[in-house]
């Protein structure tokens, strides 16, 4: 253990406050009271003893009848104080101070612990007013203030305050004492000696000289003259305390460990919190590696007191050694807050950073370390962070910290690897292959170096060396599949595919279903003659060994969806994501297989799923929005197209797909920019045409369309999206029957639900063949009942037509199918409320407008829901906020006054219904106008 280095100024003022400690002793061999209250006698008797706990319970039994007793508490202080419990008897004098202030003798003993808790003004202002005191109380006074002086450096003044002390009693043991002190600080300490040897003279027993004799030993370094001297000093004061104290110390330092422990635990069974006697034992057990028993000092010596950094630091290390990473780091920044260049603490506090994965910020404190600060036993510290930093892709403080560790000459061969893996992350082939020949020489059996230097080679397109080290791993590890592997690849660059083949077969008879020699052999037999058999044979025997590998998961998913076995695709994948969570391409692929399948549902959940773990994966992004556009959540869906544009600005795919949004929801500028986009990169795609020529359609431009179709229909004759195309364009033309026939046509090729929905959009358009669009949507959902874009075009049907019951049920499938669906939620809503289910209209309102707070419409039905139970101001508030979003909906504007009406704002009903009739709403659909004309009637007729 290190101990705790300060600053110059630091160790000025240890060396006071060591010194103030010693004059908190007593004078004598006994703390006598001096007070005439009767249990005053017993109190001394038991001090004359050395019964000094049987004291402190009297004196206890006085304080608990009458806490205001000062006299009893100054006494139970100076106890304390001569067994060296300064915190308790610091709280027992500054007690008795606040209940008698004038008493010279309490002035003095607080004014001491002013004096070690440099209160240095508050010990003027006591001492400023000394009128009647006696000499012996002026000369304690004098030394306190010659002391005072000292702390704050004024030794000038100090000398002057000492010289009164002087003029009263030259020869009195205190004044003695108080001039040696004040040699000390003037760094005199021969001077020092002679007054000590002065004082010892007149009174050999005089434990406080005796204590500075010690200490004068101990900072020289004579470390059997100061534990000799302590040892005087104990024997001479009957109270266990600093005596002891001082000894122990004095051993420590003499590495008699055992012989301190004896005196500390003389002060501990007397005082078992006693917070110096802690602090040392506690630095004996971190010395003899016994960090559990450390830990149980530290923490009793810590409840007591704080002040003791060193403890902090020892409580800090124990805590690290026994695996308490968080209140080990809670103490090293304490540590650290007093002394915060301290360079063990700062190692101590990255060590324990580390353990806590919190790598950015043991970088960050290894970096305020100097390098000549490092000892070669930090390499393993260091080169931890370096390689931990590398795994977080902090290169630059990875290089760094395992550069230090290369520069301490250490021979662990992660060093060279880490600083291989950081040269090729920049791309530096060269500096890559020194390291790994670096790593090689340092240990020469190492694999790891060996393979990087060989996949290296492969990188560097350096095949022939590559191939080299690959035989020569091979001989030398013959039982290693891995040296046959990589002549494998060797070859394969080398374009000798027959001996790359051979090789890979080699490594598979050491060790039969390896998975790099298999995924590799199944590569070259795809490229030959694909033979599938072989190739699914080959990954089922990789799967006998190791069920969860990933790549040949994913290899017989995809020969087992080629085989039409989607279950034996669906189960393999969902196997790959749950053992290999972390990887993007089982969701891809999942995800593309479920919605090959319409089941949007899981499609979407597989989506989410792995947007958790790469949330910028533009595929991943790209394949959520089409779940989410299926589903019917067109602002979602938006969300996710725009992030993956965002992420991959030249990616067709999600232009595309954005871009029939933006047609689907009939935004149709929107829409006719991003397939403009789509073509530019990449002006052929069918379905960018096929939307262009629909876009043309509905803004108007036939000719156009017809155009566009004619075109395509010349290119290709018999492709059924182009056949859709003229169904649209027949149905534009009004020809009816012809778009039915061709919708047909095209469901006879490929079945699916937007086929589904625009011939029921034809057939509904018909009033005798209402029922044939609604038969042929629930026949679809009855084979595709997940289908939600389906049931949303039913449900709308209903809707339109007023089949309010079989609405309600479809929009209740819908929102269990998608329960974030805010439109189906929103429009279940208004039916229920319709038919005065107010409880559940309410619930499903509610929902839709938590999950789309700002949409006027879901406001709007929310709004009129709550002015029907009477809840006017949420109602009003509601209706006036979505009339601000949308000032142009007569129905918004309706419910918001009659919601004002209800509220006797009649005023402000009737202004809003005289705006709602008049001609600029005239030609706007408005089915509750008569209602407002009738309103506005009453509330004019009652004027």
């Amino acid at each position: 253990m290190k101990a705790i280095t300060m600053n110059k100024k630091c160790k000025h003022l240890a060396t006071a406050i060591t010194v103030t400690s010693i004059l908190l002793l007593p004078i004598a061999q006994g703390t006598q009271a001096n007070s005439d209250a009767v249990y005053m006698q017993e109190v001394n008797s038991y001090l004359q003893q050395g019964k000094s706990n049987a004291a402190i319970i009297v004196l206890k039994n006085v304080l608990q009848k009458d806490p205001k007793d000062a006299g009893a508490r100054l006494i139970l202080g100076n106890i304390y104080r001569a067994q060296g419990n300064i915190p308790a008897a610091e709280k027992e004098i500054n007690e008795a101070h606040t209940l008698n202030p004038d008493d010279p003798d309490t002035s003095i003993a607080y004014s001491k612990f002013l004096l070690q808790n440099n209160k240095l003004k508050e010990l003027e202002s006591i001492l400023s007013n000394t009128e009647g005191w006696s000499d012996e109380q002026l000369i304690e006074a004098y030394i306190l203030q010659t002391q005072a002086n000292v702390y704050r450096g004024n030794i000038a003044e100090a000398e002057k305050k000492l010289d009164q002390a002087v003029q009263l009693d030259p020869n009195k043991p205190i004044v003695l004492f108080s001039q040696a002190v004040l040699e000390i600080q003037r760094r005199q300490p021969d001077d020092a000696k002679k007054y000590l040897e002065q004082l010892l003279a007149t009174e050999p027993d005089h434990v406080q000289g005796l204590m500075l004799v010690g200490e004068l030993a101990m900072a020289k370094q004579d470390y059997p003259l100061a534990i000799q001297t302590f040892e005087s000093a104990s024997k001479k004061q009957p109270n266990i305390g600093i005596a002891n104290i001082s000894l122990a110390q004095a051993l420590i330092a003499d590495n008699q460990l055992e012989k301190a422990t004896l005196q500390l635990q003389k002060v501990l069974d007397i005082d078992p919190g006693h917070p110096d006697a802690n602090a040392l034992q506690a630095k004996i057990e971190f010395t003899n590696k016994r960090f559990r028993e450390s830990t149980q000092y530290a923490e009793a010596g810590l409840s007591q007191s704080e002040k003791n950094t060193e403890l902090v630091y020892i409580a800090a290390a124990s805590y690290y050694a026994t695996d308490r990473y968080e209140i080990a780091y809670a103490q090293i920044k304490k540590v650290l807050a007093r002394y915060p260049g301290h360079v063990e603490s700062l190692k101590l506090k990255a060590a324990i950073e580390l353990k806590l994965d919190l790598i950015n910020e043991a970088t960050a404190t290894l970096s305020q370390i100097n390098n000549e600060s490092f000892k070669e036993s930090d390499d393993q510290l260091l080169i931890a962070t370096g390689i931990a930093s590398l795994k977080d892709k902090d290169y630059i403080s990875s290089k760094r910290l395992l550069d230090q560790a290369s520069n301490l000459q250490s021979a662990d061969p992660r060093v060279s690897l880490g600083q291989a893996t950081i040269a090729a992350i920049e791309g530096d082939h060269n500096a890559t292959i020194k390291a790994l020949e670096t790593a090689i020489e340092k240990s020469p059996d190492s694999q790891q170096a060996q393979t990087a230097l060989i996949l290296t080679y492969l990188q560097d397109k350096q095949f022939d060396k590559a191939l080299e080290r690959a035989i020569q791993f091979s001989l030398d590890h013959p039982k290693n599949p891995n040296g046959e592997t990589f002549k494998g690849l060797s070859y394969v660059m080398l374009k000798d595919f027959s001996k790359a083949a051979a090789a890979f077969n080699a490594a598979l008879a050491i060790e039969p279903g390896n998975p790099n020699a298999s995924h590799n052999l199944a590569s070259i037999i795809k490229r030959q003659d694909n033979d599938t058999k072989k190739i699914r044979a080959i990954h089922e025997n990789v799967l006998k060994l190791h069920p969860d590998n990933l790549n040949s998961l994913i290899e017989l998913s995809i020969l087992d969806q080629s085989a039409g076995e989607h279950d034996n695709a669906t189960q393999r994948l969902e196997h790959a994501i749950k053992t290999t969570p972390d990887a993007p391409r089982p969701y891809l692929i999942l995800s593309t297989l479920y919605l090959q399948q319409n089941k949007l549902a899981q499609s979407l959940a597989v989506s989410e799923q792995a947007l958790k773990i790469n949330p910028d994966n533009p595929g991943f992004l790209t394949l959520a929005g089409k779940a989410q556009q299926m589903s019917g959540q067109y602002d979602t869906a938006t969300d996710y197209y725009t992030k993956a544009i965002a992420v991959a600005p030249e990616a067709v795919m999600p232009h595309y797909l954005l871009g029939q949004l933006y047609q689907q929801t009939n935004q149709l500028t929107l829409a006719e920019a991003t397939i403009d986009k789509t073509l530019s990169l990449m002006p052929d795609h069918l379905g960018a045409l096929l939307i262009k020529a629909q876009l043309n359609l509905k803004s108007g431009n036939l000719e156009n369309a017809k155009s566009i179709a004619t075109q395509l229909k010349e290119a290709d004759p018999e492709n059924s999206y182009i056949t859709e195309l003229h169904a649209q364009i027949a149905y534009a033309e009004k020809d009816l029957d012809t778009a039915a026939t061709l919708y047909k046509k095209v469901l006879s090729e490929r079945k699916n639900s937007a086929l589904n929905i625009q011939l029921a959009s034809v057939l509904w358009q018909q009033p005798d063949k209402k029922e044939e669009a609604t038969s042929l949507l629930t026949q679809w959902l009855d084979k595709n009942p997940a289908d939600t874009l389906t049931r949303n075009v039913l449900a709308t049907l209903y809707l339109q037509d007023k089949q309010t019951d079989n609405a309600i049920s479809e929009f209740t499938k819908i929102v269990k199918l998608t329960p974030n669906n805010s439109t189906a939620h929103n429009n279940l809503a208004w039916l229920l409320f319709q038919r005065n289910d107010i409880s559940a209209a309410e619930d499903h309102a509610k929902k839709a407008n938590e999950l789309n707070p700002n949409n006027p419409l879901i406001m709007d039905t929310l709004g009129t829901i709550l002015m029907q139970k009477g809840e006017l101001l949420a109602a009003e508030k509601l209706l006036a906020d979505a009339s601000t979003l949308l000032p142009e909906n007569p129905e918004i504007l309706f419910h918001l006054a009659q919601v004002n009406f209800k509220a006797g704002q009649k005023t402000q009903s009737e202004v809003i219904l005289i705006e709602l009739l008049s001609e600029k709403h005239a030609t706007a659909a408005f089915s509750e106008r008569e209602d407002a004309k009738k309103m506005l009637n009453a509330i004019q007729s009652s004027k």
